[in-house]
C-alpha cells in the first residue's frame, strides 16, 4: 500500500538522526526481534494460527449469507467471498458443508503453505513480527479481478494491517487453486513483508514465485555457485536482474535453492499435509521438500537488518511504498545474497 510508515525507533520527520541515534534505532529493533520472536512462541502454542499441522486441517463456516460476504474460517486465514453476483466463486459444494469447493480447495493451499513456510522451513510468521504487533488473522478477499482491490491481478498482498488488526490478501476468483499456486505465494508475501521493508520486485516477485514449489511441483534449475556469483558481480546481468520481476525466480532464486538443497524444508512421509486432496483428487502438496528454504529465511533475516542501513544511507523520511521498492535498496539486496552464498554453498 502507499500509506507512509515510520520505521522502527525512526525520528519525526525533519530531524535527522544522528550516529548515535542510528545505533540506538538498531538495538531497538533487535530488541523488537526478540520479543516478536517470543510474542511468537506463545502465539503458536496458545492461538491456532501455527498450531499443529493436524489443527489447521480443520475449517468451518463462520458466515453465511446468499446475497453478501461470507466467511470460511481454517488456520490463520478467514476467507471472504460472495456466492452469488458478479463477485461469486463457482458453488460446487460436493460435500454439501455449504462451502464452495473452490473455497475448501484454496483454504488447503493456504494452510499447507503455512505448515510448509512456518512450522518445517522456520521462517518467521507474520503474527510474530514486530511490524505486525497485535495482528489476529489474515483476511483473504476473493473478489472478480475487475475489483479495485486486485486491478486486474490474480492476487496482491497488502503490507499494512487493518483497523481490526488483519492482514489483506485478494485473490482473483478466475483462478482454479487445484493448478494455480497464487494463495501461496501470496500469503509468502506477508512473510516477506514482516521480515523487512524491502519490496523490489525482482526479490520480492522472484522469491515469492520460487516460494509456490511449497504446493507445486519444484522446479530444478541448476546453476554452479561461479555462474551465479558472475552475474551477481556483472553490471549488464544485474540490470537484467533487477527489470525481471516473476523471472527472477529462475534466474536467481530457485538456482540459488538447489546449489543448497540440504538446507530445504522437508516433510515427513507421515505429515498430515500430505494428505489433503483438492476437490478434483489431485494432492494439494506435489513434493515432500522445498529446496534452499533455509537459505532463503537467512537470506530474509539478512534483509531485515540491512533495511536499517538502507534507511539511513539514503536519507528516506519514511518507508513509503516508493522507499520500499526504491532502485537505492538493490546494492544492499545482493550484496546481502553474496556474502550469505559464500559462506555457504557459494563453492560449488
Amino acid at each position: 500500500m502507499d500509506k507512509k510508515l515510520r520505521a522502527p525507533g525512526e525520528p519525526a520527520a525533519g530531524c535527522p538522526g544522528s550516529d548515535s541515534s542510528s545505533v540506538m534505532r538498531r538495538l531497538a529493533k533487535r530488541f523488537l526481534r526478540l520479543c516478536g520472536l517470543a510474542l511468537s512462541l506463545i502465539l503458536f502454542s496458545t492461538h491456532s494460527p501455527a498450531g499443529p499441522a493436524a489443527g489447521l486441517l480443520r475449517g468451518e463456516l463462520t458466515l453465511y449469507s446468499e446475497s453478501g460476504p461470507n466467511i470460511w474460517a481454517q488456520g490463520p486465514f478467514r476467507i471472504n467471498f460472495m456466492r452469488t453476483g458478479g463477485e461469486s466463486v463457482p458453488p460446487a459444494d460436493a460435500n454439501g458443508n455449504n462451502c464452495p469447493d473452490f473455497i475448501e480447495d484454496m483454504a488447503k493451499q493456504l494452510v499447507a503453505a503455512h505448515h510448509i513456510f512456518i512450522n518445517k522451513a522456520g521462517f518467521r510468521s507474520p503474527f510474530g513480527s514486530p511490524r505486525y504487533s497485535g495482528l489476529e488473522y489474515i483476511l483473504v478477499v476473493v473478489r472478480a479481478k475487475t475489483n479495485k482491490i486486485l486491478k486486474g491481478s490474480n492476487g496482491r498482498s497488502y503490507d499494512e494491517m487493518t483497523r481490526a488488526k488483519a492482514l489483506v490478501m485478494a485473490i482473483a476468483r478466475e483462478i482454479d487453486p487445484a493448478g494455480n499456486a497464487t494463495p501461496a505465494h501470496e500469503y509468502f508475501h506477508c512473510i516477506e513483508n514482516g521480515l523487512t521493508y524491502f519490496k523490489n520486485t525482482w526479490y520480492s516477485e522472484g522469491m515469492a514465485r520460487w516460494a509456490e514449489d511449497a504446493v507445486s511441483a519444484v522446479r530444478p534449475i541448476l546453476r554452479s555457485g561461479t555462474e551465479i556469483k558472475k552475474m551477481l558481480d556483472d553490471p549488464a546481468l544485474l540490470r537484467i536482474l533487477y527489470a525481471s520481476s516473476y523471472k527472477a525466480a529462475d534466474l536467481l532464486w530457485r538456482p540459488l535453492a538447489h546449489l543448497c538443497p540440504e538446507t530445504g524444508a522437508a516433510l515427513a512421509p507421515d505429515d498430515p499435509v500430505l494428505s489433503l486432496k483438492y476437490s478434483n483428487g489431485a494432492p494439494v502438496v506435489r513434493g515432500v521438500s522445498l529446496p534452499g528454504a533455509a537459505f532463503m529465511n537467512l537470506l530474509l533475516q539478512k534483509f531485515g537488518e540491512l533495511d536499517d542501513t538502507a534507511f539511513v544511507d539514503n536519507g528516506y523520511g519514511s518507508w513509503s511504498e516508493a522507499n520500499q521498492k526504491n532502485p537505492k535498496n538493490n546494492p544492499y539486496i545482493v550484496e546481502a545474497v553474496k556474502e550469505l552464498l559464500a559462506s555457504t554453498c557459494g563453492q560449488r
